[in-house]
C-alpha cells in the first residue's frame, strides 16, 4: 500500500527496484535520450555523470521519516514505519527490500528538484548513480554546484567528488556496467572479463540475458566456449 502511494510521486525517469523499470530499461531509455538529442549522433552532445557517497550508510533517517509523513496520513502506519526505520541502527542496510523503496523516496526529492526547479529535461537516476545529458556542457558544469547545495542542505548527503564526470557522449559514457554511445551500448571490460572467469551452467542464461541488450555477438560466442570447455574438462558432454 505505501509503495503505491509513492509510486503516483516518482519521475518516469526513475529506473532502480520499480516494476517495469531496471538496469537494461535505464540503458535503453539512455540510448534514445542520447539518439534522439544527437539527432542521429549528428550533434555533440555531453553527459554529466555523479554519484552520491556512501548513500545508504548516509541516509538521515529523521529526514526519511518527514518525507514520508508528507505523503502517509495514517496514524496506525506511521509508527510501524518509524519502528522499521528504528530498527537500523543507522541510514539504510544494503539488501533490504523496504530499503531499496526507503531509497527512491528519499532520492524523490533530488529528482523533484532537478526535474522542476532546476527544469532539467534530460536526467535519468538509478539509485544513487544519475546522468544528465546537454549539447551544452556549461550548463551541465552549472548544475553542479545547485545539486550539491541541494542534496547537502535538504538530504544531508554529500557528492562522491572522484565520481563526478563530464564527458562527451561519442566517446563513450560509463553507466550501470555499460559503456553507452548513441546508437549502442557494450559491457564494460571489466564486467566481460568476471563473466569470461566465472561461466558456468548456473549462470549462462543469466549472462547471455544480460548481453542480449548489447551489440556483444563476440562475447556470446565466447561465453558458450567457455562453458563448453570447462564442461570437457569435467568431463560432461553438452
Amino acid at each position: 500500500m505505501i509503495e503505491r502511494m509513492f509510486e503516483r510521486k516518482f519521475i518516469f525517469d526513475s529506473w532502480s527496484c520499480r516494476k517495469r523499470k531496471g538496469t537494461h530499461a535505464a540503458i535503453e531509455r539512455f540510448g534514445r535520450i542520447a539518439w534522439s538529442l544527437s539527432r542521429n549522433n549528428t550533434v555533440p552532445v555531453w553527459v554529466l555523470k555523479m554519484d552520491i557517497a556512501k548513500f545508504f550508510a548516509s541516509v538521515d533517517q529523521g529526514v526519511l521519516l518527514a518525507i514520508i509523513e508528507r505523503t502517509v496520513s495514517c496514524k496506525d502506519t506511521r509508527p510501524l514505519i518509524a519502528n522499521v526505520l528504528g530498527s537500523f541502527d543507522k541510514g539504510l542496510p544494503l539488501g533490504n527490500l523496504t530499503s531499496q523503496l526507503f531509497a527512491n523516496v528519499y532520492l524523490n526529492e533530488l529528482d523533484q528538484y532537478v526535474k522542476h526547479r532546476l527544469r532539467v529535461p534530460h536526467y535519468l537516476r538509478y539509485c544513487d548513480d544519475f546522468v544528465i545529458l546537454s549539447r551544452d556542457p556549461d550548463v551541465l558544469k552549472a548544475l553542479v554546484p545547485q545539486i550539491r547545495l541541494f542534496l547537502e542542505s535538504q538530504l544531508r548527503l554529500q557528492l562522491h567528488p572522484a565520481k563526478i564526470t563530464l564527458s562527451r557522449l561519442s566517446n563513450g559514457v560509463d553507466f550501470l556496467g555499460f559503456v553507452c554511445f548513441p546508437y549502442t551500448a557494450v559491457l564494460r571490460t571489466k564486467t566481460k572479463r568476471r563473466m569470461l572467469a566465472r561461466v558456468g551452467d548456473k549462470n549462462l542464461s543469466s549472462y547471455l540475458g544480460l548481453i542480449s541488450h548489447t551489440r556483444s555477438y563476440g562475447l556470446k560466442k565466447l561465453l558458450l566456449q567457455k562453458k563448453y570447455d570447462r564442461n570437457m574438462e569435467d568431463g560432461r558432454e553438452e
